[in-house]
């Protein structure tokens, strides 16, 4: 055995007090550390609101919630401070974050401070805590107990927490489609906000795939525009002071590159052919009426204190000055065949209609005249075509010398995916190293991190704060971080679909004249009657069969042909049309679009009995089923609704019975369908509601001929019949 040494007992005595004083620390610093102080508070907010509730229960005389509320109290006396630790073994992820916020499943704290309010919304229901931790969503580090460090705000921790404003973006590490995804709002809205701004033009995204260029060609523009040096010099200088409500950004360019860049655009295209257009301005009142009531004013603003449905729709309140007669009349004729990319439809016009609505647009001229144009003939036209591609023009226009050519700025999964330490923060010095201020500065101010030969060149555009949170959320939501296959959420035909409508509609502008999301249609406002709008679009999925559907995009024909609004010619293919109908039908959580109504499933019996409660309640009285294409004489379009005689091709059966059930619920308060079978609570008003709503749609579904003629030969029939003479039964002989 080793014989201790006088300097070995030395140093043993001067480390003994030492290792003792440290220990004390320690301890100390356990009784008095962060955890243990929100443990005491929320154990002392637990105990006031269980007494509380104690007392509640006891003045109302209720025993059983008395009861329960003392047991609460009880346990909650009984509590001892510790670190609480989640550990997710198939994460191999150990989370102490319960050890500060304590409440986080208990709806008992919803309306206190942090850290020991409960999780908001109803995603715990969903997202059990013990299989999902918090850091797998929230970011941070689990395993620290002290809030600078639990948040990640430590030195080399790479995962710092997340603010409320991004966090959704974590949907996305498991779940492959967040549209539809109750708690991912966020991230769909900017994930819409990315289509229907543009931003898709300079930068990829995974699942996209093709999409259509976003903005007009910039070839021809000679023959499209008044003064073509005057207008693109203005617009690509400042398009704002041209259009306010415009969707084109700012690229800050110099005099000397616009020039540069207008020269060279104006040498792209060929010389107009188009027969010229003589412009009749007596005809231009006609053809302001007809502009709202063919539906162009659900999209154009035309008005000065008028906004078009959407950014990227052009206000036309100065397009007489802008573009020459005869591009718009061909325009107007027929929008692909300028464009093939437009969102705009073919608008089914006589001739004499369309020539009075070019009259009526080239009326509205500019009060305000453009900068003077430069003199393109001194800017170097080669210079300006380099320009064009440093800018990248071509990614939002088509562009003659540029149709195969990407831009090559990043793709957001290659952003979602780079480290903070690998972003650029050149010359900023008061920004917080973070992603999501990285970003935010990058939105507000695209230039901001310029420095040395580091030129940049994305545009300003001018966001909400709202925005900026929904693009910053959809810009996080990118990255596929490595989970076992038992959390990973592969995106179904029904959530593709759902993602997919949602940029089709703001892409085509539906809004315009449909409602949609609750938003009112942009050309209701134009209507003194809303009944001549466009339907709603929320909930047709669920109201149409998908083959009718399917068959009306295609080729749009007149439901109410008494309205003067018709459905426009969107030529779409094959795959966009079963894409809108199943985007809608998944919207409406509907398994099956598509719905065929056998004439054998008719049953005969349900079916008679439908003629007579059709007869009963006087269903033909609103819903004609032998309309031509004028009105009635003497009838109000108002008061009459859908051919009843397309309701079998048209209407789902069991959407049919919903709403002869549910009116008001279903189609709103503003519906001219009455509550018949039940009241707005729900209360039968007739004997057997169920039987005759069945009834009723057996019969409609399974009409082949018109209502009227039907009704005619029953009531004759009935009438025949009670004019039978009656038997005396005391002169038959038996």
């Amino acid at each position: 055995m080793m014989q201790a040494t006088p300097r070995m007992r030395l140093v043993f005595a001067v480390l003994s007090p030492i290792f003792l004083l440290l220990c004390v620390v320690a301890i100390h610093g356990e009784e008095t550390g962060e955890w243990r102080q929100h443990q005491d508070e929320f154990n002392r907010l637990y105990a006031e609101r269980a007494n509380a509730k104690l007392a509640e229960a006891q003045a109302r005389g209720d025993a059983a919630e008395a009861g329960r509320w003392t047991r609460v109290a009880g346990e909650v006396a009984q509590l001892k401070p510790e670190i609480k630790q989640n550990y997710i073994a198939e994460l191999g992820v150990a989370d102490r974050c319960t050890s500060c916020h304590l409440g986080i499943d208990n709806p008992l704290f919803a309306d206190v401070p942090q850290p020991y309010r409960s999780h908001s919304g109803k995603l715990l229901e969903s997202h059990e805590p013990g299989r999902f931790g918090c850091t797998m969503c929230h970011d941070g580090q689990g395993s620290a107990t002290s809030t600078q460090a639990a948040h990640g705000n430590e030195p080399n921790w790479p995962r710092v927490m997340m603010p409320s404003t991004v966090v959704q973006s974590a949907c996305s590490r498991c779940h492959e489609v967040a549209h539809g995804l109750v708690g991912g709002e966020a991230v769909s809205r900017g994930a819409d906000m990315f289509m229907n701004k543009g931003c898709y033009a300079c930068h990829n995204v995974p699942g996209a795939g093709p999409l259509p260029k976003f903005a007009p060609p910039l070839n021809n523009l000679k023959s499209k525009l008044t003064d073509a040096p005057a207008w693109v010099g203005s617009w690509i200088k400042e398009p704002a002071r041209v259009a306010p409500d415009t969707a084109m950004p700012n690229f800050l360019l110099s005099d000397e590159e616009t020039g540069k860049i207008t020269a060279f655009l104006l040498t792209l295209g060929k010389p107009a052919t188009a027969k010229p257009v003589v412009v009749d301005a007596s005809l231009a009142e006609n053809g302001k009426k007809l502009f709202t009531e063919r539906g162009c004013r659900g999209c154009h603003g035309v008005e000065k204190e008028e906004h078009s449905v959407s950014p990227r729709v052009p206000h036309l309140g100065e397009i007489g000055s802008k573009v020459t007669p005869e591009w718009l009349d061909a325009w107007i004729a027929d929008p692909k065949q300028s464009n093939p990319d437009t969102a705009m439809p073919k608008i089914a016009l006589e001739n004499n209609e369309r020539g009075a609505i070019v009259a009526y647009l080239m009326s509205r001229k500019r009060t305000e005249p453009l900068p003077r144009a430069a003199d393109t003939a001194k800017f170097d036209v080669a210079e300006g075509k380099e320009l064009v591609k440093q800018y990248e023009c071509f990614g939002c226009h088509a562009i003659d010398g540029f149709q195969d050519v990407r831009p090559s700025v990043p793709d957001l999964g290659e952003f979602a995916r780079r480290p903070v330490a690998e972003l650029d923060f050149g010359t900023v010095k008061d920004l917080p190293r973070t992603k999501w201020d990285w970003m935010r500065r990058k939105f507000r101010e695209p230039r901001a991190y310029e420095w040395g030969q580091i030129k940049l060149r994305m545009p300003v555009n001018p966001l909400t704060d709202d925005e900026v949170n929904a693009l910053m959320a959809y810009s996080m939501a990118m990255p596929a971080p490595s989970l076992p296959a038992s959390y990973l959420v592969k995106a179904t035909p029904a959530s593709s679909a759902a993602r997919t409508v949602s940029w089709m509609v703001g892409r085509l502008n539906c809004n315009g004249c449909h409602r949609l999301d609750g938003k009112d249609a942009n050309i209701a406002t134009y209507f003194e009657r809303k009944s001549r709008v466009g339907p709603t679009l929320d909930g047709v999925g669920g109201r149409l069969q998908g083959q009718y559907l399917y068959g009306f995009l295609m080729e749009p024909k007149p439901v109410r042909p008494w309205l003067t609004l018709r459905m426009p010619t969107f030529g779409f293919t094959q795959d966009q049309s079963r894409a809108l109908v199943d985007g809608f039908a998944a919207r409406a959580h509907t398994d099956n679009p598509y719905t065929y109504v056998a004439k054998s499933a008719i049953d005969k019996e349900h079916f008679e009995r439908g003629i007579r409660r059709f007869r009963h309640y006087k269903c033909i009285q609103c819903h004609p089923s032998a309309v031509g294409q004028a009105l009635p004489e003497g009838v109000d379009p108002d008061d009459l609704s859908i051919n009843l005689m397309l309701s079998k091709e048209r209407l789902r059966p069991e959407w049919f019975a919903e709403f002869l059930a549910r009116p008001k619920q279903i189609a709103g308060n503003d519906t001219r369908m009455p509550t018949v079978f039940y009241t707005v609570e729900g209360a039968p008003k007739v004997e057997r509601p169920e039987d005759d709503i069945k009834d009723i749609v057996t019969y409609v579904m399974g009409m082949t001929e018109d209502a009227e003629i039907t009704l005619k030969v029953f009531d004759e029939e009935e009438k025949a019949e009670q004019q039978k003479e009656a038997v005396d039964w005391s002169k038959v002989q038996y």
